[in-house]
This record gives C-alpha cells, structure tokens and sequence, in this order.
C-alpha cells in the first residue's frame, strides 16, 4: 500500500521534532533532527511551508551556501520566480578570482560572492546552514550584511510554536538543530575581515521576523487600517481612506456603495504596510471591524444589488412599527429578540426593500452587515457573528438564535438568506489569492471573525470585563459596558447586544455626535485646534444655548423623523464661540440621556473610557466628566475600533494555535491608559449642567409631535 503523501501540518512537523530525544552534549543540549527531516514526506513538507510562507515579492535573491544549499535553493528560487546566487566555500569547489568577488576569512573558513550578485537594500532568503557560533554561514551572514543585503528569516522554523522564547536557531537544507541551554560558543576571530563580524546577534534577529496583525475599521466615513506588532501589541503603521454618502438622496435616507469600502480597505491596508515596513509574509491574521446595522444585499452570483442602507438611516419608521405590530407590539418584540425593532437596526430595512423595491427582493439571496460583506470580500466566506448579527433586530440575544418571530414578520423565506451564525472566537477563514493581491499580501492568512465598531471598540478599550463603561464620540455616539449575562430594556432604549467575545454588550446610541460638531466648525470655517479655541471663549452651559442635537432622527430616544434645534438664540448667544461650545455641550448631554437610563438598568459608571475624535479635545473631555460626573480616561491607543479588531485577530490567530486564553487576557496584557489625560469632574460645572440636562430632555419631549408634521413639509 502507497504511504501517506499528504503533505504534513506545520503541527505534525514540530511533534514529530518534539518525539526526537535531546543529544546530550557537555555543556549544551540539542537535537539533531536530520533524521526527521530525512523522511520524504515531512522534507516536502517543510519546503512547502517555508516557499508559502514568503511571498514572491518579500524578497529579492535566494542565497545557497555549498552544494548542501545549491540544489534547494536554487529549486527555491524557481519557485518563487527570484534570482539565485551561490555562495561558495574556498577549497572545496571552484570559486571567482579575488577581482571578482569579496572574500571573508572567518575561522578556517573562506568564502566568496561575486560583487554584484547582491546589491545593496536587497532582501534574501539564506538557506544552507544557518547555525549561529560561526563557520560558513556566519561568514556568509557577515558577508551579506557588507553588500548591504537584508536578511529573510526562514519562516518555518520561526513559526513552530516549541521555539518560542528560543534565542539559537539552526537550519541546513531545511534539517536543522535546535539549540538552547546557553549562548552559543564565541567564534574564532577573522584573520582577514573587511567588517567585524558579530554573527549570532546579528543572525538571531534578522531570523527573528515580526508576526504582525492588520486591524481594519470601516466607518460611515473612511477606514481605517493599523499595522499591529502580535508580540508587543505596538501600532506600527496607520493608514486611511475616506468616502462619502452618496448625495441627494430623499430626507432621512443614507446609503453607500460597498464597493467604495473595498477599495478604501485595500488603500488604508497598503498604506499602513508601508508605514510599518511591513514583508507581506509577516502578516499573520486580519480582523474587521465594520459600521453596525447596515444592510449589504447580495444576489445569488454575490453581487451586490443595490447601495447599502446605513445605521443612520431612517426612512424605516413606518416599518418599524409594522414589524413590531405583527410581533404582537413594542413588549412582546422585546420578549422575543430582546431589542425593539428601531429605524437603525438592519430588520426594518429588508422590509423597506421587500416593500419599496420588490424586484431586488425578488433577487435577495443573502443579507450581510458591512463588516460581514468586507469578510466575505476578504475570505470568500457569508456568516455572522454574534455582536454584530444581534444588531439586526433579527437575533434572539438571549439564546444567540434567530428569532423566528422577527424573521418570519419580514418574509417566511427570509430565514434561508441569513448566514449562519458563529461564536466570535471563530475564524471568518483565510484570505483568498485574488484579495490577497489586492491587499498585497500572501493568501491563506488568518481572518478573524471581527464584529461591529462598537463591539470591536469595547476590546479596543479593554472593556471586556465587568465595570468598564466605553463611550465613543465619533460620527455617532455610543456608550456601553461588558456584560456577563443579557441586559434586555424593557422599555427598548437601550440596545441589549451580545458583543465579540461571546458575552454581552449593553449598548445606547446616538446618531449625532462630530457630525454636529463638524457641522458647526466647518461653517464657521475653522479648523480642529480653531475650534476647541472658540469654543473656550464662552462660558459653561453657553449662557443657555442649548442644542437638541436629533438632526436628521435620532435613537436615544427613538425620534426617527426628529430634527436639529438651537433653543435661546439671542443677540448675546449669536457668535460663533456660543454656537461651538453649545453644539459640543448638547451632543454629550444627548449622550447623558442614556448614561442615566444605563444607570437605571444597574450599570453605572465609576469611569469612562472616551475614544473617537471627541476625546482628542482637551475642553471636550471636560464638558464629558462635568455633564458625566465621572472621572473621564484616554487609551494610549485612540483608534479603538481598528485595535479591538487587531486584537481579536491576535486572540483567533493564537488559539487556531492550540492557546488556551481569554479575549480579557489579551486586553489586559496590551490596552493601556493614557494617565496624562485623565479628567475630573469640575464640581462647579456639574449643577449646571445637570439643569441644562433637564431642559434639554424636556425640549426633546415638547417638539416630538412637531417633528413628522417638519419632515412632511421637508419632504414636500
């Protein structure tokens, strides 16, 4: 019977190196594994691991040392469509006249490499033997740091996992000895060197290759990506790309096509890469974090059928309340899902579509979130995970099912077009050649299963275990806390999501946070720094400015048809300093709203974590722990959704390795406070803002009636 010629997991390569007895040896230990690799079988597969696991655009040359390294190397230089260059041993085969090479003495052995084999600033892959306390190679590696050359590390043996935490790494041919007990031995000093020679330092980190994650944030105005280091969790490239709504669309009405966030995604992807100086092969996992509650319909060739419907739009109202009333009302939707079904979430907005646009219903065959359609675009992959899926008001959050009585108020086949649903510590799968090549890295790396922004901002904050309270002041406004068990609402304000560490996420929302801010800065034609600038020109509170910030609708509270207001507009309150400051004081106030009903619900504050670009504003941050009354922190790293995303991929990648952690363990080790930005509450601004605060409320609940006869008249 033929043998197993499958070729071996990188698992089965490091047991059977693990069931290798250690060669005793005075003063050291170490395992000659040749015998191992002698065997055809797992020989090809190391190979195979080694040539996939570096991309052919990674590096420049392919270097064999001796007629050990000729034969491999050069067969790995065909593979991957690069350049050979021999480096040959004096003394044993012919080697180039002294004219016509560089020549190093190292111990007894002497070396040559014609000059212009390698240039300066190219990167090559060293394959022969690779040992550390001298010899040939470490002739060839001091050689090669001369001409200028960048080492490639040699990607299989650095990813077996029993050669963590190992300083001396041996490869010969792909057999290799792995040493370890003490340093290597200090090698002979050159009779005739051009360069001191300092190998096994030298050589242990140019071996020693990074294992980087790509977190990437796409939001309702650009995304974002973040080059992460998976060993100390540092941020080693940025890169971003931004999109607009598309233009004159009805009142209340958002959309984007999905295909601009795809390209952003490969833009902000590639710009980071670059920032970090990144080799496509040291990418390990990519993790997604995406714009909540949007609806991506795609038809049975997965093509998308029409523009995205985004969390902000709210042209849904009507079939929200249709949905809810087939339910059985706002009480028995909330005991069936656990949320009220909103204009924000996803359900209303597949009704919208069965309703206004039966043709491209008639076509639905899948439904995705925005981050669910950057997965599928990633991976090829359809499904959902939980955080994100119980945003579509579609989901029992209790049971982390479909509701069949939300699915089946829709359409009764609407069931077979949602994805499957998975735990959130489960791959979306691996990256597929076509985006690879987009993206400019190398297929098959790991994709985490991501979430939406709020549940990957709750990692990126470290809000992954009780006490924690996050609130993001980006385009919309979210506070929410780490939860063991469902927090369900029964009066439907706050959201009782699960999050992306297979727990729960108590959420509220507003829809308008720096939109309105924006709004205001850019009349006023200031930037960023002029703003914060005006605004501290008026007093607390804004001698009563207030702004009822609902915009365009709003969720918390649930005004779907509201609108903006500017109460106590006087000629003392007409200047742009009044204006500025009251628009940042009546979006946090906004905010408070639901803060105060969290509170109602036995989730109180002790600190809050801001992140988005509010909390880049010293004065914001201020107005946020005085209208708060809380203490108000910063993260060393502020993108937090895009960080939350790395960091999932980092707890993925790590437990596809057979790790056995907790996505908190993760946090903990690598999300840190950012101390010199810790704001207390100003115990004078407190009172004020706590009678601004019922003003406002009452505002709101006074001009709701008015606002369908405003949108009626907006409409025409």
């Amino acid at each position: 019977m033929a043998g197993d010629m499958s070729l071996p997991t990188v698992a089965e390569i490091e047991q059977a190196i693990r069931n290798v007895p250690d060669f005793p040896k005075p003063g050291i230990q170490f395992k000659d594994i040749t015998p191992v690799l002698a065997n055809g079988r797992l020989f090809a597969g190391a190979m195979e691991h080694l040539l996939t696991g570096i991309a052919a655009g990674s590096i420049d040359k392919v270097v064999g040392i001796d007629a050990r390294g000729f034969i491999f190397a050069a067969a790995a230089a065909a593979r991957l469509g690069v350049g050979f260059v021999p480096i040959r041993k004096k003394g044993k085969l012919p080697y180039l006249t002294h004219e016509q090479s560089y020549d190093l003495e190292y111990g007894s052995n002497t070396i040559a490499v014609h000059t212009d084999a390698v240039k300066s600033g190219e990167r090559v892959l060293l394959l022969d033997d690779l040992l550390a306390t001298g010899g040939t190679a470490a002739a060839a590696v001091s050689l090669l740091h001369r001409l200028g050359a960048h080492l490639v590390s040699v990607r299989f043996l650095i990813e077996l996992g029993f050669l963590e935490g190992r300083k001396h790494i041996a490869a010969h041919d792909i057999q290799a000895w792995i040493k370890y007990g003490r340093s290597p031995k200090k090698a002979a000093p050159a009779r005739r060197s051009c360069l001191p020679v300092r190998v096994p330092q030298g050589m242990i980190r140019a071996m020693a290759k990074r294992s980087l994650l790509v977190g990437i944030d796409s939001g309702t105005q650009s995304t974002k990506a973040l080059i992460v280091d998976a060993k100390s969790g540092q941020v080693l490239g940025t890169g971003s790309a931004g999109y607009d709504l598309i233009p004159n669309l009805p009142p209340g009405a958002k959309e984007q096509h999905p295909e601009d966030w795809t390209a952003a995604t490969a833009q902000a992807v590639k710009a980071a890469l670059k920032a970090a100086k990144a080799a496509s092969g040291e990418v390990v996992a990519i993790g997604v974090s995406g714009q909540q509650h949007g609806f991506v319909p795609l038809d049975a060739e997965g093509t998308v059928i029409r523009p995205a419907k985004l969390w902000c739009d709210t042209v849904t109202a009507a079939e929200c309340v249709e949905l809810m009333n087939v339910i059985g009302g706002d009480k028995a939707t909330i005991k069936a899902a656990g949320n009220a079904i909103l204009p924000g979430f996803t359900a209303s907005k597949i009704l919208w579509l069965k309703k206004h646009e039966p043709k491209n219903f008639a076509r639905l065959a899948t439904v995705l979130l925005p981050h669910d359609y950057l997965n599928w675009w990633l991976t090829g992959n359809a499904f959902m995970e939980y955080g994100d899926a119980s945003g579509t008001a579609l989901m029992d959050v209790r049971r982390r099912i479909w509701c069949p009585p939300a699915v089946q108020a829709i359409d009764p086949g609407l069931i077979s077009k949602l994805p499957k649903l998975s735990s959130s510590d489960v791959p979306a799968g691996t990256l597929t050649d076509k985006t690879a090549k987009l993206l400019g890295l190398n297929p098959g790396v790991l994709v985490s299963a991501g979430g939406g922004d709020n549940m990957m901002g709750a990692i990126g904050t470290g809000n992954t275990r009780p006490g924690v309270i996050t609130a993001s002041f980006g385009t919309s406004g979210t506070i929410y806390a780490f939860a063991d068990k469902p927090i369900v609402d029964p009066n439907g304000e706050i959201a009782a999501f699960c999050d992306s560490t297979n727990h729960w996420l108590p959420l509220l929302c507003t829809m308008n946070v720096t939109v309105a801010t924006e709004m205001v800065r850019q009349e006023f034609k200031l930037d960023h720094a002029g703003f914060e600038k005006t605004a501290r020109q008026a007093p607390i509170g804004s001698d009563g400015l207030l702004l009822l910030p609902y915009l365009e609708g709003e969720r918390t509270p649930n005004v779907p048809e509201g609108t903006g207001a500017f109460f106590g507009v006087r000629p003392k309150t007409f200047t742009a300093a009044h204006f500025a400051r009251a628009t940042m004081e009546g979006v946090t106030l906004g905010l408070n709203y639901g803060m105060r009903r969290l509170a109602s619900l036995g989730v109180k504050a002790s600190q809050v974590r801001a992140t988005g670009g509010g909390a880049k504003s010293k004065l914001w941050r201020q107005v946020m722990a005085d209208v708060f009354n809380v203490e108000v922190v910063t993260l060393k790293v502020d993108e937090g959704a895009a960080y939350g995303a790395a960091l999932q991929a980092l707890w993925c990648w790590r437990k596809s390795a057979g790790e056995t952690l907790s996505l908190a363990e993760v946090t903990d080790q690598f999300v840190t406070l950012n101390r010199e930005e810790t704001t207390t509450p100003n115990s004078q601004a407190v009172p004020i803002y706590a009678e601004l605060q019922s003003l406002q409320d009452r505002l709101g609940r006074a001009l709701t009636p008015l606002f369908p006869l405003h949108r009626k008249f907006v409409a025409g």
